[in-house]
């Protein structure tokens, strides 16, 4: 087993110990909330609804769309993926995958960017207008646009939808120890910000994550069945967003920053979660880099054309 997945195994297991410890004490951090700001601590009336919306749509829409683009791509990938192998049996499989997490991402992006630009917390190096955006002001009675909070418990239900889904159905998947550190970071971050109402933060997040996964995603289905022009033109969108979003605004932008406005606040609740978000957060940005290092190897390969009849840019099946 490579020195890696050990890495991300124990770094699993850890994450797993310590989100179970923090969780026995989550409500309490909400108790205390509710007690304090009552007013700004109501539950959305709207929860159950939408988390059954959520949950249809999977059930719903992800299948049909998977096993369709399923048979359109195992009829019409090239040569080099022979027709019965399992290596053709697995780009179609992949490129379906994508196909779905392009539809998931274009969505909670365009909802997340339209709510965002509503709000006094969006950078302006993200088409937002503010220079310095202060997450915890006021807290935890934040101005929170419209339809946020909304937002948050669909991506909460999809992360819970896709962490279960991976852990059934996909265990065979090469890069499944990454995949499933990722998941569970994902969720204890999107969970444990809307419990205590770090929606401002969480919801920028979402979104340096969401975007780029829109090209990902594009990328990943139309590569070796498009001409070579238009994998470049994909390749060149891609790869400068993905590392300007996860590689420089995640680290500078994000993480930073929170641990700017949120290590040395006097406020109970930031105190005690910020440790288990900011470690979370830093794990991901491993997985970042993993990924990164993954993508460069690909893009080196397929100039060097050192591999021809591989698929390439496996590694990157992850963040969702």
């Amino acid at each position: 087993m490579p020195l890696k997945t050990y890495l991300i195994y124990t770094l699993t297991g850890l994450s797993l110990v310590w989100t179970a410890n923090q969780c026995f004490k989550l409500k309490g951090y909400i108790d205390y909330l509710k007690e304090e700001a009552p007013d700004c601590m109501k539950p959305n009336p709207n929860r159950t609804e939408l988390i059954i919306a959520a949950i249809m749509i999977q059930l719903c829409v992800q299948y049909p769309v998977q096993m369709l683009s399923r048979s359109l791509f195992m009829s019409s990938l090239p040569e080099k993926f022979p027709i019965g192998s399992s290596l053709r049996k697995e780009k179609a499989e992949m490129m379906a995958e994508r196909v779905y997490k392009f539809f998931i991402y274009s969505v909670t992006s365009g909802g997340l960017f339209f709510v965002l630009k509503q709000s006094n917390f969006y950078h302006k190096l993200l088409w937002g207008d503010q220079e310095d955006p202060q997450y915890f002001s006021n807290y935890p009675c934040q101005k929170i646009p419209k339809y946020l909070d909304d937002i948050y418990i669909l991506k909460l239900s999809y992360h819970v939808y896709e962490l279960i889904y991976t852990m059934g159905f996909q265990i065979s998947r090469r890069d499944f120890p990454e995949y499933i550190f990722h998941h569970i970071i994902t969720l204890v971050l999107v969970l444990f910000s809307y419990s205590v109402n770090f929606l401002p933060i969480g919801a920028v997040i979402m979104l340096i994550h969401d975007f780029p996964d829109i090209f990902i995603s594009l990328f990943k289905i139309t590569y070796d069945i498009v001409s070579s022009k238009f994998q470049h033109i994909l390749a060149a969108i891609m790869f400068p967003l993905w590392i300007y979003c996860r590689i420089f605004f995640f680290p500078v932008y994000m993480i930073a920053k929170y641990y700017e406005q949120a290590a040395h606040s006097d406020h109970y609740v930031i105190q005690n979660v910020f440790h288990i978000l900011f470690w979370f957060l830093v794990g991901l940005l491993l997985l970042h880099c993993i990924w990164t290092n993954l993508i460069i190897k690909g893009i080196i390969n397929r100039i060097t054309n050192k591999k021809k009849d591989r698929v390439y840019l496996q590694g990157k099946d992850k963040i969702d």
